[in-house]
């Protein structure tokens, strides 16, 4: 299995596996029409809360969404948290165009080796290599966050307050808390070394508590290859480098660093390690389950009703320097969002909604290559590279159908660069190693494939 992503997104090698598990993703969502007309009120979905005042409080996470995206959401893919638990099987994942991803299980736990909040790709689209781990998010001195440490060993239990999960525009989790409800958003942007996480607090309406939260993110880090585990020593320590509104964080000499960049907040540096995360999907495949991950530090911000606050992790560049913007959070969500209604534009503009989710999920499949400075075709997440077989088969559907003409002549190019001997190579390793030509019908894929683009 390559990828559970929602079941949808990213789950085996091509294209052939989005559909394949659509029907399945489609059963797991529930698909609301959100009236127009005057006088009426979007339904509301998500758990039912504690009573307040007689009556259940709710958090209508379609209309939040409609405000905060500025458009008009007809079909809203929700994800049924009713039954969630902290080793849920329902993955997500979102892409950034050059290997490099974010992922975790929708309970917020890391359930894998391979889930972390920056699994960046340091030489396009391989060296993989897990920098940032999680976030554990503490509102008002409560722990919210999801960790395991064994089968039946979880603490924090913070899944139990997650009362709606949406992929639109991106993954959004919503809290409900005594004070009102914490929502959180996680996604890349195109070719950007980085993740941004974007956090939002609304107060209960009529509730007699503070309009503001206190937010201590605790940011905890790694640095390892995406195959492996770490453990923690008491003499590794990280490096770091702060300012007001940046903190640079190198896990030993000569590593790649990662900079966490904030608006604002009061950063508290830390030196210390957490043991034995547990993995339940790696355990299931009998490989190693346990994971230490690093605490740099807390992040104490003030949260206020209404108000957003934008943290952003990116990956050193190889020039040394780090990409760098302004930390406007519903700014980056805008570029976000432009990118995939560009994306559907592409495409013709589909009007079915399965189909609209389709194009989505094929474009994470399609990255730059470094070393050939063109594109090629992620044979699956999380931890396939670009294979020439499955690159070849999968090309029709990821680009022609999709209106991706230059993308397909690019990946065309890719492969024909390391034509040898009549063969195409079946493998780019992901250490970076010279091509692997170890499949006798690749080549016939290719030409199969240029025919298609002809």
């Amino acid at each position: 299995m390559r990828c559970n992503a929602l079941r949808c997104i990213i789950e085996t090698r091509t294209l052939r596996g989005v559909f394949r598990r659509l029907q399945e993703f489609e059963d797991s969502i529930k698909l609301t029409n959100l009236s127009n007309s005057i006088g009426k009120l979007p339904f509301c979905w998500g758990r039912k809360l504690k009573v307040v005042g007689g009556v259940f409080m709710q958090f209508d996470l379609g209309k939040w969404l409609q405000v905060q995206t500025g458009q008009e959401i007809t079909d809203m893919p929700l994800i049924d948290v009713k039954s969630i638990s902290a080793g849920d099987e329902r993955e997500w994942l979102v892409a950034n165009g050059l290997g490099s991803y974010a992922s975790a299980s929708i309970s917020g736990a890391n359930t894998r080796r391979y889930h972390g909040l920056l699994v960046a790709a340091l030489n396009p689209p391989t060296s993989r290599t897990q920098l940032f781990s999680r976030i554990d998010e503490y509102i008002n001195g409560e722990n919210i966050s999801t960790n395991m440490w064994g089968p039946d060993n979880v603490e924090p239990k913070g899944f139990k307050k997650l009362t709606s999960f949406s992929i639109y525009p991106c993954p959004t989790w919503v809290y409900a808390l005594d004070a009102g409800f914490l929502i959180k958003q996680v996604f890349m942007l195109p070719e950007e070394q980085g993740v941004n996480v974007l956090y939002g607090f609304e107060a209960r309406e009529g509730a007699e508590t503070e309009k503001e939260v206190a937010l201590d993110l605790h940011v905890l880090l790694n640095y390892r290859d995406f195959h492996s585990e770490t453990k923690g020593s008491d003499s590794w320590s990280f490096q770091q480098r702060s300012t007001d509104d940046r903190v640079e964080f190198q896990a030993f000499d000569g590593a790649r660093e990662m900079v966490l960049s904030f608006p604002h907040g009061s950063w508290q540096p830390d030196n210390s390690w957490y043991s034995n995360y547990y993995y339940p999907r790696e355990f299931e495949r009998g490989l190693d389950d346990h994971d230490d991950a690093y605490h740099a530090g807390v992040l104490s911000v003030v949260l206020k009703s209404g108000q957003t606050f934008l943290l952003r992790a990116c990956a050193e560049l190889d020039d040394g320097s780090s990409s760098r913007f302004e930390l406007d959070g519903p700014a980056a969500l805008k570029s976000l969002i432009n990118h995939q209604n560009e994306l559907l534009e592409q495409a013709e503009s589909p009007r079915q909604n399965a189909v609209k989710r389709l194009v989505l999920a094929a474009d994470q499949f399609i990255v730059r290559r470094e070393s050939t400075q063109s594109q090629s075709i992620i044979a699956g997440y999380h931890w396939f590279n670009d294979w020439g077989r499955d690159a070849m088969i999968s090309l029709p559907g990821l680009t022609l159908s999709t209106g991706k003409i230059d993308e397909a002549r690019s990946i065309l190019g890719t492969f024909q660069k390391f034509l040898s001997e009549g063969m195409l190579p079946n493998n780019f390793p992901d250490s970076g190693e010279q091509p692997q030509y170890n499949t006798s019908d690749a080549t016939l894929w290719w030409a199969w494939a240029l025919k298609k683009y002809y």
